[in-house]
C-alpha cells in the first residue's frame, strides 16, 4: 500500500516550513483552531488530487509574500521508494515531479496515491447536488477500473464538441455526428459505475450497521438518462431542447447517486452528526473494496474526528481504519484518548501551533473497547 514516508511542505498557507517523518499507521495532529492542522491535510490532498478542498483560488494557498509553495513527499509503495512533488507559483505556473522528472499532468500521481478526505467538505455529498455526488462515485470507479479514465476522457472531449455545436447553431446532421462519438464511451462509463456500485453497496451497508446501526439508508443510482430509452435515441429526440439549453441534457455527466431514508433524501432526515457517520461509512466502504480488489488501501485524511462523535463512535471509526492497515492523518483540537487496539509503535502524535508542526510524546490513556 502507498504511504507518505517523509513530508516537506513550504509556504503553504500558514505552514512556512514543515519537515516531518510520519508513521505508516496513525498520525494525530492537535492544536487550536487556526493553528494549521487543516492546512496540513489540505496540502496532502492537493498533492494527490491537484486541487484544494477549501478554495478554487489557488493563489490563496501561497503564504503571504512567498513566491510559491512546494510540497515534496518521499513515498513507499510495495517496498519501493519514490518521490513526488508539486510547486505552484503566484504567476500560475505549476510543476509536478516524479522522482525529479517533470510530469505533464497529475494523473500518474492521482492513480498511485488514492487519498480519501473525510472532513466538513464531505457534507457536499448531501448539500451540493449531483455533481458533488458524481465526484464521490467516480473517485471509486477511477481507482477500481483501469479503463474508466480513458473512456471518461473520450466522452468529455466529444461532449465538449457537441455542446459547442449546439451553441453555434450547427445543423442537426452535424450534431448527430458527435452523438455517435458520445454513445459508446457513455455506455461504458455507465456499465463501470453500475458494476463498482454493485460491489460497494453490501460493504457500505455493513459499515452503516457498524457505525450507525439505527440508520436505514438505501442508495439509488441514476445513470443520467431515461432507462426506458437508449441514449442514442434520446440525443436525437432532444436536439431542439438541447439547443435552447445550450448543453447536452442526457448522458453520464448527468448521473447521480442518491442516499435515501425511505422515500426522502437523507439530508432532509439526518442530523449533521448522523450525516457524518453515513459519510464515514461511505468512505470506509470504498477503502475496504479497494483493498479487496487491488490489495491497496487509501491514505485517509480525517479533519476533526471528535466533532459531533462521542468516544464510542470515534473508536468504531478508528477500529475500521486499524483493520485496513491504512496510513491515517487525523486532526483534533485536543489530544485524542486512544483505544487499546491502536498500536503505540505504529502511531505518532504531533502538536501544531502557528504553522509549526512538532512531534510530541503524549501520555497515553487507553480506553477499553465497549462490548
Amino acid at each position: 500500500m502507498p504511504i507518505f514516508a517523509h513530508l516537506r511542505i513550504q509556504h503553504f498557507r500558514n505552514l512556512q516550513h514543515v519537515d516531518i517523518t510520519p508513521s505508516a499507521g496513525f498520525n494525530f495532529f492537535h492544536g487550536i483552531n487556526g493553528a494549521g492542522k487543516t492546512s496540513l491535510l489540505e496540502s496532502l490532498y492537493y498533492l494527490g488530487a491537484g486541487r484544494s478542498f477549501r478554495t478554487h483560488h489557488t493563489e490563496r494557498l501561497i503564504q503571504h509574500e512567498a513566491p510559491c509553495f512546494s510540497i515534496v513527499v518521499a513515498t513507499q509503495d510495495q517496498g519501493l521508494p519514490f518521490s513526488i512533488g508539486v510547486e505552484k507559483s503566484r504567476t500560475g505556473e505549476q510543476q509536478w515531479r516524479w522522482n525529479g522528472e517533470r510530469l505533464s499532468s497529475i494523473s500518474p500521481i492521482a492513480k498511485r496515491l488514492p487519498i480519501q478526505l473525510m472532513s466538513t467538505v464531505s457534507y457536499r455529498f448531501f448539500s451540493q447536488g449531483a455533481a458533488a455526488r458524481r465526484q464521490f462515485l467516480d473517485w471509486m470507479v477511477f481507482h477500481m477500473e483501469p479503463s474508466f479514465y480513458p473512456q471518461w476522457q473520450i466522452f468529455h472531449r466529444a461532449l465538449k464538441q457537441r455542446n459547442a455545436a449546439l451553441q453555434s447553431g450547427l445543423s442537426q446532421e452535424e450534431i448527430h455526428l458527435w452523438d455517435e462519438e458520445l454513445v459508446l464511451p457513455a455506455q461504458h462509463i455507465d456499465q463501470l459505475r453500475a458494476k463498482v456500485l454493485s460491489l460497494w453497496e453490501p460493504i457500505f451497508q455493513q459499515m452503516l450497521q457498524f457505525l450507525y446501526p439505527e440508520g436505514k439508508i438505501c442508495t439509488v443510482y441514476r445513470r443520467g438518462w431515461d432507462d426506458a430509452h437508449s441514449l442514442s435515441a434520446l440525443l436525437q429526440s432532444h436536439v431542439s431542447r438541447d439547443r435552447r439549453l445550450g448543453f447536452t441534457s442526457n448522458g453520464p455527466h448527468r448521473a447521480d447517486l442518491q442516499l435515501l431514508c425511505g422515500s426522502r433524501p437523507a439530508q432532509d432526515v439526518l442530523s449533521q452528526g448522523q450525516q457524518k457517520l453515513v459519510l464515514y461509512a461511505f468512505h470506509l466502504a470504498q477503502g475496504i473494496l479497494l483493498k479487496q480488489i487491488h490489495s491497496i488501501t487509501p491514505i485517509y485524511l480525517i479533519d476533526d474526528l471528535a466533532s459531533e462523535l462521542d468516544q464510542h463512535k470515534q473508536n468504531n471509526v478508528l477500529e475500521v481504519l486499524a483493520s485496513l492497515n491504512s496510513q491515517v492523518f487525523i486532526t483534533s483540537i485536543h489530544p485524542l484518548d486512544l483505544p487499546q487496539f491502536i498500536d503505540a509503535s505504529t502511531s505518532l502524535t504531533f502538536h501544531v501551533e502557528q504553522g509549526v508542526v512538532q512531534e510530541r510524546v503524549e501520555h497515553r490513556i487507553e480506553i477499553p473497547l465497549a462490548h
